[in-house]
């Protein structure tokens, strides 16, 4: 089964954490290996991409009283999926819920940006 690690920034999170001396530019982030996510077929992928960004947006949105309660675009999935399998250093892909989805040291990062 696919494993969603979800970090509030109090820790260290390598992909997403601000430069030593400066305040953390990402509220939370979660990630998924984009490697494993490569290997399996285009259908298995998608879904994956879109349970994978419902679960961040879950985590994320925990601790917030009026959460998105917004499900994701095909454009947006196949969005994700383009950032698994054509890598060319495309831009984040902004989901419902004030939250972005780079692919950054080989994970594709769920973020919200820190108010």
């Amino acid at each position: 089964m696919w494993t969603i690690s979800t970090r509030r920034l109090g820790r260290r999170c390598p992909p997403c954490a601000a430069t030593p001396g400066s305040s953390p530019r990402w509220e939370t982030c979660s990630h998924l290996d984009v490697h494993a996510l490569a290997a399996v077929p285009a259908p298995v992928r998608t879904r994956v991409a879109r349970d994978a960004s419902r679960s961040a947006q879950r985590a994320i949105d925990a601790g917030d009283a009026g959460g998105s309660t917004k499900s994701l675009l095909r454009r947006q999935v196949l969005a994700l999926d383009a950032l698994v399998v054509s890598w060319h250093g495309q831009a984040a892909v902004p989901v419902p819920g004030r939250i972005e989805v780079a692919r950054r040291d080989g994970l594709l990062v769920w973020r919200r940006p820190a108010p």
